[in-house]
């Protein structure tokens, strides 16, 4: 797909450039142009799907644009920027098919989610046109109509109304009726599990994708398999008439059993109870809130009356005073007995959720933070690692995922403020650090960073220990190496350049401060000896 993006302002079109993913929204061209004239040119030689414009431009509107293309048959969708609601804006954006607006100041996820939006209709349409053109040539054309019929309902990409929901089967010339009723399987697979590590993630997709239209493809009439996949899950749909919900329960489960016999890929099955077909991408938005939260209910078939419960969450008693005394102490293995303690209740009592175990990782995130930065440490630094990061994504995925984030999150803490304490190993570090870039115009800030410290606590640290502060021994470094080019007949205005002084007032000032002479004394009685 191809998008263009069309502002005066060249510093708006070089955030959207650079702050939308564009190869994950399958946008594999995008143009840039900063008037219309300009967006006209590329509009004619090129089909764009996208229309990124502003509205308000000197050389001609975003209004003028649309009007333009609509009249040369360019059916692109249009996303206007625009830095107020108008309602004479409204009135044009309505009239000449205009998608989406946005105000300024946008927010790049919000351009984001308006986009995939756009994408989905303009592929959609496209996808209905030309099943449309090759209906009588393509025997498969009408299970591909109703497949994109199921797929506009199940993500609110239609009215919910009967009314509307009829209309659009009329449209598409379907051979049922807004009055049946309808049961759905949605068959789910968590990517954290070992299967999604051992296989290539899309060959793994592909082979459930065939293995999932194998079993699921029996006599039953109209039937929909619907496939989706994000970064955490992979999963299937199945739409069938109230009179099949038997036997789609009994094919749910032998697919869960061959995904898990070939793949060693466990899947999660949950069943609806018929319902009226406006209802049904409400229960597909309940089953995905279910499965977030189940933990403990996995690779079976659930019917609704078990799945409708997995989403009840209780607060788990996590000891946070008790955890904060333990962690006081520097005792580890107190506070990860703790934790423990809390994750061992909740199995227990089975109330074990992904909802409960992000309470535990809040509460324990607050509580390490504040005890790293009572202690001078900054915590997003130390925990910014790969590993880290990583660590943190998993920690609500099942309670052994949990244990592993808390015994990492607890091990660095505690280690490093171990480090912090005996101070000679970080002020080694910042010594080399200001050693290697005495030169540059290097902060505190940076230099705090680099070992994971608070500014303040640095300075406060490297005091105690060398007794400079980080500025004069910065200075020292500095006013040592241009002595030593003072002595090898260098020119005192190119040394103060060459050791970071771009004042040379400056530079005289505080070598004389460090050496006792000015850099023209030094440079004189180094020349008599």
């Amino acid at each position: 797909m191809k998008a263009l993006v069309v502002d005066d302002d060249r510093n708006t079109v070089e955030v959207i450039r650079k702050a939308i993913s564009w190869e994950s929204l399958g946008i594999d061209r995008v143009f840039f142009s900063y008037e219309i004239e300009t967006a006209k040119k590329i509009l004619e030689k090129e089909e764009v799907d996208i229309i990124i414009s502003d509205i308000e431009m000197p050389m001609g509107t975003g209004i003028d644009l649309i009007i333009w293309a609509r009249e040369h048959q360019k059916k692109g969708e249009f996303l206007f920027l625009t830095c107020h609601e108008s309602f004479e804006f409204a009135s044009y954006a309505i009239q000449y098919q205009a998608a989406a607006y946005l105000i300024k100041p946008f927010e790049p996820e919000k351009m984001e989610i308006e986009l995939r939006r756009l994408i989905f209709k303009r592929k959609r349409e496209q996808d209905l046109k030309d099943a449309e053109k090759y209906r009588a040539m393509w025997a498969g054309s009408i299970e591909y109509l109703e497949n994109g019929f199921w797929e506009e309902l199940l993500y609110g990409h239609m009215p919910l109304s009967r009314e509307a929901v009829r209309k659009e089967i009329a449209r598409r010339k379907l051979s049922f009726s807004v009055e049946e009723r309808w049961v759905m399987l949605i068959a789910c697979a968590r990517k954290y599990e070992s299967a999604w590590e051992e296989w290539e993630e899309n060959t793994l997709e592909y082979a459930l994708v065939k293995l999932g239209s194998e079993v699921l493809r029996g006599e039953m009439e109209r039937q929909s398999i619907l496939y989706a996949s994000d970064d955490t899950s992979f999963y299937m749909i199945e739409i069938v008439s109230e009179k099949h919900a038997g036997e789609l329960l009994e094919r749910g489960r032998k697919l869960l059993q061959l995904c898990d016999t070939y793949f060693d890929c466990s899947m999660t099955g949950y069943l609806s109870n018929p319902c009226d077909i406006t209802g049904l991408a409400g229960v597909r938005n309940r089953v995905l809130k279910c499965d977030r939260e189940n933990l403990l209910a996995r690779g079976n078939v659930l019917m609704e009356k078990q799945w409708e419960t997995l989403a009840f969450s209780e607060k788990p008693a996590l000891d946070m005073g008790k955890v904060e005394e333990k962690l006081s102490e520097g005792n580890r293995i107190g506070v990860l007995n703790e934790l423990k303690r809390t994750l061992e209740e909740l199995v227990e009592k089975r109330i074990i959720n992904t909802a409960a175990l992000r309470t535990i990782q809040t509460n324990l995130t607050q509580i390490v933070y504040v005890y790293l930065y009572k202690n001078g440490i900054q915590a997003d630094e130390l925990f910014g690692e790969e590993q880290a990061v990583t660590l943190k994504e998993r920690a609500a995925n099942s309670a052994v995922d949990m244990m592993k984030w808390q015994n990492y999150l607890i091990g660095r803490a505690l280690t490093y403020v171990r480090e912090v304490q005996r101070s000679s190993t970080i002020i080694q570090k910042v010594e080399q650090y200001v050693q290697e870039h005495f030169r540059e115009d290097i902060s505190r800030s940076e230099m705090a960073a680099m070992v994971y410290l608070t500014p303040e606590y640095l300075a406060k640290l490297f005091k105690k220990d060398t007794g400079l502060s980080l500025k004069d021994y910065v200075y020292k470094l500095r006013i040592e190496e241009a002595k030593r080019l003072l002595r090898c007949g260098r020119r005192v205005s190119e040394v103060a350049q060459e050791v970071g002084f771009d004042n040379f007032s400056y530079f005289s000032t505080v070598f004389r401060r460090v050496s006792g002479f000015s850099p023209n004394e030094y440079k004189k009685a180094q020349e008599r000896e």
